[in-house]
């Protein structure tokens, strides 16, 4: 280090001591960095949640686990005896373009069922694909099966052989007797929920991490907040009607982009229904919302262009077509005007946590990571001081860190670990994120009255660093 540092212009010092060099700088430059990332709380608690989580699906909250060839034969014999069986082992989903030219090789490779959008259907049959098909799961029929423990050696035969061909997950459909529905089990050799049976990653570090993608929240990139339309700026005037132009930014773009908007708001003014002429303030509020947000599920029928037959689809709202509009447009002005009418709010998807839905469900002692890092330090000591006092599974150094660490930033009690670094205390900036008690030395510097900062997080005065 000292190689690569200006040398002075002088030859000799007498009766200077050596000291240490710091370098002062200005703290916080990612937009990411808090109290728990500059003072390593949060790499030991992703460590900590991925040695020891309970993983559970976002989407249904059930348990994700991971299950033996036996196990899974085993539940199919308790779940289901003497019932009837078919194995299923979903093989492809494409559009059906792609799945016209598999579907034959599947009858090559000796298979005789398939099943499409929930039909069972034989690879004999002139028109496989039902008409309008766009994309689909196809799911080969591995067998058919009495389940029974006679038939254990089958059993597991076939289900290895689903194993194989779906990638570690299949699916027996099984039917109580011949006038009862049928009824799926979802089985799988890889992490997955029990009762969905979605796959999911074995946990690592990186899971927990809004830096890296396996764990950052895909809509905001792990900053917690993202841009997104407001009616106060997409509305300025709420005394217009839509007529008259209460939804200004859908007459800004090309020609044929407003008379497209103008045709949508008339369709829906005639089926929502609502009338057009009427001040938007005075409006429902669910017909305000479904305006600018979209009526769900609900289908409408749009006939846009002239001579072209009349669609059903649903409306998904002038937000999302301004922002669909935003990502698709090659004009830089059309985009920028587009921006002065959204503002920063949390985000949608991961609601602040920032990370994404399968990590942010994991579970350490009942407790979610980013409920934890919500946690202030006096809060999240007091958690961690619980782990590992009735779970022997608990790793036991990870804790003791765990604990070292929170103790190391004790006089910012009240202070919350998802605060902003940059503004948590100032002009704080640190250059170095091991604690205080990690090292004899640190590059740490504190502008504005150094030793008042020290005292105040509970670091050592500047005489103990050496």
């Amino acid at each position: 280090m000292l190689e690569q540092l200006k040398r002075p212009d002088v030859d000799f010092i007498h009766g200077l001591s050596p000291v240490l060099a710091i370098e002062q700088r200005t703290g916080g430059g990612s937009p990411r960095s808090t109290i728990a990332t500059v003072t390593e709380i949060a790499d030991y608690a992703r460590l900590l949640w991925a040695l020891h989580g309970e993983q559970r699906c976002p989407h249904d909250g059930g348990r994700v686990v991971q299950h033996t060839l036996d196990e899974c034969v085993e539940k199919l014999l308790t779940e289901a005896p003497g019932q009837r069986a078919m194995l299923l082992a979903p093989v492809i989903t494409a559009k059906a373009a792609v799945l016209r030219d598999e579907l034959p090789r599947l009858r090559l490779r000796g298979f005789q069922r398939v099943r499409i959008a929930g039909e069972i259907i034989t690879l004999d049959e002139r028109n496989l694909l039902p008409a309008g098909l766009k994309e689909a799961t196809v799911e080969i029929v591995v067998d058919r099966i009495v389940v029974g423990p006679d038939q254990r050696s089958r059993l597991a035969d076939s289900l290895e052989l689903a194993f194989r061909e779906g990638q570690g997950r299949a699916l027996a459909l099984v039917q109580a007797s011949a006038d009862a529905p049928w009824r799926e089990i979802a089985l799988s050799q890889s992490l997955s929920c029990e009762v969905c049976g979605k796959t999911f990653e074995k946990l690592t570090p990186r899971h927990f991490s809004f830096n890296h993608s396996e764990g950052t929240c895909p809509t905001c990139g792990g900053l917690g907040r993202a841009l997104s339309f407001a009616e106060e700026l997409v509305v300025a005037d709420p005394e217009k009607s839509v007529r008259e132009g209460a939804l200004k930014p859908l007459r800004i773009g090309g020609k044929n982009v407003i008379i497209r908007n103008n045709a949508i708001l008339k369709q829906l003014a005639e089926q929502l229904p609502f009338d057009p002429e009427t001040p938007w303030k005075k409006l429902p509020a669910e017909t305000r919302h479904a305006l600018l947000h979209g009526a769900g599920e609900r289908l409408f029928t749009f006939r846009l262009r002239r001579g072209k037959t009349a669609e059903a689809a649903p409306f998904v709202g002038v937000f999302a077509m301004l922002d669909e509009a935003r990502r698709t447009t090659s004009s830089d002005g059309f985009a920028a005007r587009l921006a002065t009418l959204q503002i920063a709010a949390d985000c949608p998807t991961c609601h602040g946590a920032r990370l994404n839905p399968a990590s942010a469900s994991v579970l350490v002692a009942g407790m979610k990571l980013p409920d934890f890092l919500a946690q202030d330090v006096e809060q999240a000591l007091g958690f961690v001081a619980t782990l590992g006092t009735g779970d022997a599974t608990v790793n036991r150094p990870a804790v003791e860190w765990e604990k070292r660490i929170c103790r190391s930033a004790k006089g910012c009690r009240q202070v919350r670990l998802t605060a902003k670094w940059s503004t948590a205390f100032g002009s704080v900036s640190i250059s170095s994120t091991r604690p205080a008690w990690a090292t004899s030395r640190s590059t740490a510097s504190i502008r504005h009255s150094p030793a008042a900062r020290r005292s105040a997080c509970g670091w050592p005065p500047n005489s103990a660093w050496g």
